[in-house]
C-alpha cells in the first residue's frame, strides 16, 4: 500500500487544474494522489507544489535510508563521464537489480557523476578519490548535498540506495584519459554524455612517443582498459623488473634441466627430491601473488602469449595512472 505523507493543512483550493496535475506527475514521477495534494494546498501554484513535493519525498526519503540501513545493498550502477583530458567514475549502489535498471535511478547516477565531474574539472587536482562520507557532502548547483539528492530518490523510488564512492583523473599535457565501461541494461536517451555499466576503468596513457594512427591507438587502449576490469591488476609495476624476474626464472630452468641430465646418480636424485624449506615456498608463492597483481607483468587478457607490459614496450606506451570500480565489490574500509 502507497504510504502517504503527513502533508499538514495550507488551504483548500476549490479545485485542480488537471493538465498541471498530469504535467506535475509526469515532471516529478510522484504519486498521482501526492501531486493532487500538493497543487490542491498551493492553489494550483505548479513551481511550489513541486518544490514541497521534492522536500517532503526528501524527508521521507532520509527516514527509509535511516530504516533500511542495514539491509544489504550489493545492487547498483557504475557510471562514468569523459571530457577533453579528465574523466570521473562513480558508483551508486541500491538492493535490487530492478531498480538498478530503473530510468529514474539511471538519471540520478548520471546527475551525482555530472555534478562531480563539473566540480572536479574545475580544480587543479590530478586526481580525486573519495569515499561514501566524503562525497556525500558535494553540493549540487542548487545547493544540495549529494546525499540528500539520493535521499530524495528513495523517498521516490522507494528503496534503500547509497552514494559510495567518485573518483577523478586529470591527464598530465603528455597524457590521455581513456576508459571503458562494460555496458549493462538501458542507456539514457538524452543528450548526457554519461555511460553506465557493472565495471569500469580509467587509465592516464603516455602516447607521445607512440607513432600508432589514431584509430589503432584507441583500439589498443581500449584493450588495455578492458585487461584492467578483466584481470582486476593492483599496481603498475616495472617493465623492466618483470623481464628481469622472467629472464631469471628461465635461466634457472635451463640450468636446473642441465643439472638433472648431467648427474644422474642415487645420492644427485635424493638431493632433488627433497622438500623445498617451508620458508623458501612461502616466500616464492608470495613473490608469484605480487607479480600476478602488478599490470605489467600479467599475461595480456586478449593474447596470453605476450604480458601487458611486452604491448606497452612495443608500442612505446607508458601507463602512468588507472582506477578499476566493480560495482558491490569488497573494499578495505568494508572490513573495519
Amino acid at each position: 500500500m502507497m504510504r502517504l505523507w503527513n502533508w499538514g493543512i495550507r488551504g483548500m483550493s476549490t479545485g485542480v487544474d488537471k493538465s498541471l496535475l498530469s504535467k506535475l506527475r509526469k515532471k516529478t514521477g510522484f504519486p498521482f494522489i501526492n501531486c493532487k495534494k500538493a497543487l490542491e494546498q498551493f492553489d494550483n501554484d505548479i513551481k511550489q507544489a513541486e518544490s514541497w513535493l521534492k522536500e517532503q519525498a526528501q524527508k521521507e526519503g532520509w527516514a527509509k535510508a535511516t530504516k533500511l540501513q542495514t539491509r544489504p545493498m550489493s545492487q547498483g550502477l557504475v557510471g562514468m563521464i569523459t571530457r577533453d583530458k579528465s574523466a570521473t567514475m562513480i558508483e551508486v549502489n541500491c538492493e535490487t537489480d530492478f531498480v538498478a535498471r530503473n530510468t529514474k535511478f539511471i538519471s540520478l547516477v548520471a546527475e551525482l557523476v555530472n555534478v562531480c565531474q563539473n566540480q572536479f574539472a574545475s580544480g587543479n587536482s590530478k586526481k580525486i578519490s573519495l569515499s561514501k562520507s566524503e562525497v556525500g557532502e558535494l553540493r549540487s548547483p542548487d545547493n544540495k548535498t549529494l546525499a540528500d539528492l539520493v535521499a530524495l530518490e528513495v523517498g521516490s523510488i522507494g528503496e534503500n540506495m547509497a552514494l559510495r564512492r567518485v573518483v577523478h583523473l586529470q591527464a598530465s599535457p603528455s597524457s590521455e584519459i581513456k576508459t571503458y565501461i562494460h555496458v549493462s541494461g538501458p542507456q539514457l536517451n538524452t543528450n548526457t554524455d554519461c555511460v553506465v555499466g557493472k565495471f569500469g576503468a580509467l587509465v592516464e596513457l603516455d602516447a607521445s612517443a607512440c607513432n600508432l594512427d589514431p584509430a589503432s591507438l584507441l583500439e589498443i587502449s581500449n584493450e588495455l582498459c578492458q585487461h584492467i576490469v578483466g584481470m582486476n591488476p593492483q599496481t603498475i609495476g616495472r617493465i623492466d623488473e618483470c623481464e628481469s624476474r622472467q629472464n631469471k626464472a628461465e635461466e634457472m630452468t635451463q640450468n636446473k634441466s642441465e643439472e638433472m641430465t648431467q648427474n644422474k646418480s642415487e645420492e644427485t636424485t635424493q638431493n632433488e627430491n627433497e622438500e623445498t624449506p617451508l620458508e623458501t615456498k612461502d616466500e616464492e608463492k608470495t613473490k608469484i601473488k605480487e607479480e600476478e597483481s602488478r599490470l605489467v607483468c600479467q599475461e595480456f587478457l586478449l593474447d596470453s602469449s605476450c604480458t601487458v607490459g611486452d604491448i606497452l614496450k612495443e608500442n612505446n606506451l607508458v601507463i602512468k595512472d588507472f582506477v578499476r570500480f566493480e560495482c558491490g565489490e569488497e573494499l578495505p574500509e568494508d572490513e573495519q
